[in-house]
């Protein structure tokens, strides 16, 4: 029986469905690409919802990609401040998402206190934070 022929684990694929290999996920983990393999292993899961290899990959890059994000961005404490006018706000691609972070972040807020009112997941509130910050519509604000 061929690879491609072979049933995968955690259940049958829907019909006509590309389903991520384990191994396209191991190359993007053996790479460091935690957002390639992250989403390689979300659109397995969705396939496989009992793939344990999948979920496995998943928590996996979800830890990973916070703690890199927390690096970048620091600890709980470290205060953020918006740094652009509404009027400048316009002309940057900026969802309802992170419309609604920066609308918490008021003259200055903790990292903490945008993750705990921000209503998603902590994953992707960091990420938009960063965006933010990457963007120069927020900043990280020294302790003095």
């Amino acid at each position: 029986m061929s690879a491609a022929s072979r049933k995968p684990p955690g259940g049958e694929p829907p019909s006509g469905a590309t389903v991520p290999s384990v191994a396209a996920i191991g190359q993007r983990l053996a790479l460091d690409d935690f957002s390639g393999a992250l989403a390689l292993a979300q659109a397995r899961l969705q396939a496989l919802p009992g793939d344990a290899e999948a979920r496995a990959a998943v928590t996996r890059c979800e830890a990973s990609l916070r703690q890199m994000l927390r690096a970048r961005l620091g600890g709980p404490e470290q205060r953020l401040r918006a740094c652009k006018r509404i009027e400048e706000l316009q002309w940057l691609s900026i969802d309802h998402r992170a419309g609604f972070l920066l609308s918490r972040i008021a003259g200055t807020a903790t990292l903490g206190e945008v993750l705990k009112i921000s209503g998603m997941s902590e994953l992707d509130a960091l990420r938009i934070l960063e965006d933010l910050r990457r963007q120069q519509v927020i900043e990280l604000v020294e302790d003095r």
